[in-house]
């Protein structure tokens, strides 16, 4: 157990999805502000933008998170199917935050989709 020392206190934090709050504070992305001023989970949101019509409004894009949050309460297949959608869209973020190349992008969405089946 950790004791802190006399008059101080351990403190602790969430970071919760810190990196995307940064970029969607930094780039000023509105969909992203959005699902975080909603408490959304921003890699199955992101799941659900990837998946939408190019151009949708938030509301179809809505659409499609409900969809896949609705999944969290169905049976084990569902949930590890959700969770693999949140996997791949939180792993594309990642490599287009850190300069990743189209191939390993590909490569990384089908090696998990792989791992899924």
């Amino acid at each position: 157990m950790l004791v802190a020392w006399p008059g101080h206190v351990y403190v602790h934090a969430d970071l919760k999805a810190i990196e995307a709050r940064i970029a969607a504070k930094e780039s000023g992305c509105k969909l992203d502000l959005d699902a975080f001023a909603r408490d959304i989970d921003i890699h199955t949101w992101t799941f659900a933008i990837i998946n939408s019509v190019p151009g949708a409004a938030t509301s179809a894009i809505q659409q499609v998170y409900d969809k896949l949050r609705a999944l969290k309460t169905g049976s084990e297949d569902e949930q590890a199917l959700r969770e693999f959608y949140r996997t791949v869209a939180k792993r594309v973020r990642f490599l287009i935050w850190y300069g990743g190349e189209k191939q390993r992008m590909f490569d990384t969405m089908y090696n998990e989709r792989d791992k899924a089946t």
